[in-house]
């Protein structure tokens, strides 16, 4: 059974919105340099692994819900395998492109 994780891109004034199905394979996102990238997730994320290349927070910093996360890259290039173990007991394993 595959879950949707839905990926919302702002650049400048125009927002790109992309729904990523996923399942027990990796998911390979694009992650644009400079950009925070939203990430919301079907319920809450209680651990990140491996995401040292990435700045990932709470989208509301007033309200935190950890299903909507903000995801910036900290460097300008680099690939992460990245998985996000959510409350429901699922794990969403990313593959993480930095790209300019």
């Amino acid at each position: 059974m595959k879950t949707a994780l839905l990926i919302l891109l702002l650049v400048g004034q125009q927002a790109h919105a992309r729904e990523i199905l996923f399942g027990p394979g990796k998911e390979s996102i694009p992650i644009p340099f400079g950009v925070e990238t939203l990430f919301r997730f079907p319920s809450e994320v209680k651990t990140v692994t491996e995401a040292g290349r990435f700045e990932i927070r709470p989208a509301s910093t007033e309200e935190p819900d950890y299903s909507v996360l903000l995801v910036k890259a900290r460097m300008t290039e680099g690939v992460s395998d990245v998985a996000f173990l959510l409350a429901d007991g699922a794990t969403i394993k990313t593959q993480l492109m930095i790209t300019r």
